[in-house]
Parts: structure tokens; sequence; C-alpha cells
């Protein structure tokens, strides 16, 4: 019927179920009942608790159209959607790369500039990004947040976790794009390294060891005068 009987008394807002009323509530108290089992992190809405388990797992449903790269949010797949031909009005100064946000951009200069912002408290080193040194405290902290849902091993980084996930479904997404190969792999390394026995590199894995050879005895130095004459 449209009847929205429940009020919000701190904005006025109604809403049609009193549970809906209660999250909204959260907005104006800062109560986040939903915590994340795995990482302690706390959320408003059961809905951003399901959105952030996907973090864990490896979940990533929403697939790229034209790499097939995946991710766990829709914005970030937005985002990504950008490379392949969206507006890129930030341009770089130095190189005229151009970029779909300001952010990026702003990342993109420290590879020119080679600043490094931000600094691990505890052993000094810095990084370009905050997400890398998120990711480096792991290695004092201990933490590894993303979990296998089938063996329970743990991981620092997400996409750790999604390689090792491989494992279990056998899941091969990086083919060999040499026409009549046909070869698969599991990670994007490897397919690199099987390239080059296409290209000819030289650390193809196909090219033959290096030949061995036996080294010779090493015996006294000969004589400058000459020998009997025979």
């Amino acid at each position: 019927s449209g009847e929205k009987p429940y009020r919000c008394p701190d904005c006025g807002k109604s809403f049609s179920h009193g549970a809906t009323l209660a999250q909204h509530r959260g907005i104006h108290t800062g109560a986040r009942p939903y915590q994340c089992a795995a990482c302690g992190k706390a959320f408003g809405w059961r809905s951003t608790l399901l959105k952030h388990r996907s973090s864990h797992s490896g979940g990533k449903p929403h697939h790229c159209p034209v790499c097939g790269k995946a991710f766990g949010h829709g914005s970030l797949l937005a985002q990504h959607l950008r490379t392949h031909g969206g507006p890129r009005p930030h341009k770089c100064p130095v190189c005229a790369k151009g970029f779909g946000q300001g952010s990026a951009l702003l990342k993109h200069l420290r590879t020119h500039t080679g600043e490094r912002p931000y600094a691990c408290a505890q052993c000094a080193k810095a990084f370009r990004n905050r997400s890398s040194l998120i990711e480096h405290q792991r290695i004092h902290t201990g933490e590894k947040p993303y979990k296998c849902s089938d063996c329970g091993k743990s991981f620092i980084r997400s996409s750790h976790l999604i390689q090792h996930r491989r494992t279990h479904t056998g899941e091969k997404p990086f083919p060999c794009p040499f026409p009549g190969c046909g070869k698969v792999f599991a990670r994007s390394e490897n397919l690199k390294i099987h390239k080059r026995t296409h290209t000819g590199g030289c650390l193809s894995p196909a090219a033959p060891p290096p030949r061995r050879t036996r080294p010779r005895p090493v015996g006294p130095c000969p004589s400058s005068s000459p020998g009997p004459r025979r």
C-alpha cells in the first residue's frame, strides 16, 4: 500500500519496516552490528558486510566483458572499464599517458618522481600507494586475512588466494595467444615464460640446457727446452 509508519526521530525519514528503520538509524548513531568473522571489521548494513566478505573468499562476481578480469565490486569494474577506451581526461605532463580518474594520475606520477609517501613505521620501507603499505605491514603483524574456504590456508594478499584456489578448481585462465598452441596456464608469470618458446627468448623453458664440458686435467707446464729427437 506504500504506507511507511516507521519514522526516524533524527531526520524524519520514513520506512515501511521497523528493521529498515533500525539499520538506517545506524547512520546517526554510528552503530555497526554486522561484523566480519575473518578480520573483525564492522559494518552498518548486512549488504555491505556481504560485499566485504567476498574480499576474503576471493569471490569476484563482476567480470569485464572485454578482457575477462574479475572484480569484487561493481564500482571497481566500472573504473576498470575506462581502461578499455573510455574517456581519459587526466593526462600525465611527463609522458602524456591518459587516465580516467585524477587519483590514478597522481599514483602514476610517482613512477616519474620516485615519490614514496607511505612509509612503514616499523622498518621505514616506503611505498607509492597506501594499499601497498597495508599489504607490507602484514609481514610484521603476521596478519593473513584472505582464507581459502576449501583447505583453510591463509594469505596476505587476495591475489595470492585467487592463485591458490586454482589448485582446487583446476582453473587455468591464461591461454597462450600464439595460433595452434592451445596451452593454458594457472598463473600469468608461467604464461610469460612459456611465450618465450615461441619468441626465442633466452630463458625459454624449451631451450636445451647449457652444454657441460668436462674439465681438462691440470698437469705440469710443458718444458720450454726441446726434447730428444726420434
